[in-house]
């Protein structure tokens, strides 16, 4: 198993189908099955391949704000935008630096565009080999 901590910047979620996303303790987990693309300057580029599974965590969030924009069923258009907003800046600490990400792709129940934009402390991600 390797994880690899922060490289946000080396990590495309565009192609992402994304299984679920959760709320555990103030992280906020991304599995992912499939579509990372990951750039030639990432510890992983020459061992993680685009199918393979992986989860993001984006560690000791302060907010996220996660857009789902879900699929009518022909898949042509979207049905009414939902919004999952977790702010908890009540529980953010003062002394701690936090940096802002962002998240997209296609989640796949139920079938709908996601895309999120979330304050954390740091980031990592688990390829499970």
């Amino acid at each position: 198993m390797a994880i690899v901590e922060e490289y946000y910047e080396s990590l495309c979620f565009m192609n992402c189908k994304i299984k679920k996303f959760e709320l555990i303790n103030n992280n906020l987990l991304v599995y992912i099955n499939y579509g990372l693309e990951i750039f030639p300057d990432h510890p992983l580029c020459n061992v993680h391949r685009f199918s393979d599974s992986c989860v993001v965590t984006f560690r000791n969030i302060k907010s996220s704000k996660i857009s789902i924009h879900e699929y009518t069923n022909n898949g042509d258009d979207f049905k009414e935008e939902r919004i999952v907003d977790n702010n908890l800046s009540n529980s953010f600490s003062y002394k701690v630096e936090y940096d802002d990400y962002y998240i997209e792709g296609v989640l796949e129940i139920p079938h709908a565009w996601i895309s999120g934009d979330i304050i954390a402390e740091s980031f990592f991600l688990n390829d499970f080999k």
